[in-house]
Parts: structure tokens; sequence; C-alpha cells
């Protein structure tokens, strides 16, 4: 059976009045479920799913994210949005052979501060390269 390569990458950004900051993670993996820990932000979590089929997760600091849209991309700009269940889980199919980007977003809504700036509050973005 052929596994799916993916590569993810985590992005936090802090937002004030006047600046955005970013941070940002990358871990890369080829098909199964994966094993991310990431207790301070967003994670999609890649379940087992049969061959052609996505299986997904999202935790935000370790904790199912219900309700929270998801969105894949593909090359020729065809996108779809879906949105998790109570558990925080979605799935999908990968019907073209082709180049898969996903992509899962979070508010974190507390101010605070960074390098002496005041930030309102963080936006966190999961993205997951997937390639058929």
């Amino acid at each position: 059976m052929k596994k799916n390569i993916i590569l993810t990458s985590i992005l936090l950004l802090l937002v004030g009045q006047s600046f955005a900051h970013a941070l940002w993670i990358a871990t890369n993996q080829t098909g199964g479920s994966t094993q991310i820990d990431n207790s301070v932000g967003i994670t999609l979590k890649n379940l087992d799913a049969k061959e052609g089929q996505v299986n997904l997760q999202v935790l935000f600091k370790g904790e199912a994210l219900p309700e929270t849209e998801v969105k894949i991309f593909v090359a020729d700009q065809w996108s779809k949005t879906l949105t998790t269940d109570k558990e925080g889980m979605t799935s999908f199919a990968l019907p073209w052979n082709t180049d898969y980007l996903v992509e899962g977003t979070t508010e974190e809504r507390v101010p605070g501060t960074y390098k002496d700036e005041a930030y309102e509050f963080v936006w966190h973005c999961v993205t997951q390269y997937i390639r058929k």
C-alpha cells in the first residue's frame, strides 16, 4: 500500500494593534497516525484511514477542538471547507493524484506582551501538505 507523504507546519501569530509576529514549527511524516504533542497550540493529528482517505483530529493544547473549520486546497485552486465534529474529527477523500494543503486555525483571545509589545490575541494556524 502506498503511503501519503505528510509535512506539517504550525504557526503562531501574535496580533497587536501595530504588529504581528509569527513563530513556526515544522514536522515530517509518511503515512499512518501522527504522534504530535503540541501542548501550547493547534495540531492536526492524522488517524489511520483507508487508502485514498484522510481522517484528522484537530487539537488545541492537547484537547479536541470542536466545531472548527478545516480547509483543503489543491493546486488548481479548488478548495473545500469542512467543520470538525464535537470530538474535533473530520475526514475527506483524496480523489486526485495531486498535492493537497490542509489548514486548521483558531484564535486564542488572551492579551499579553512579546518583546515589550502588547498583543490582543494569538492566532494559531497549522498546515499540512499531503502528496498522494
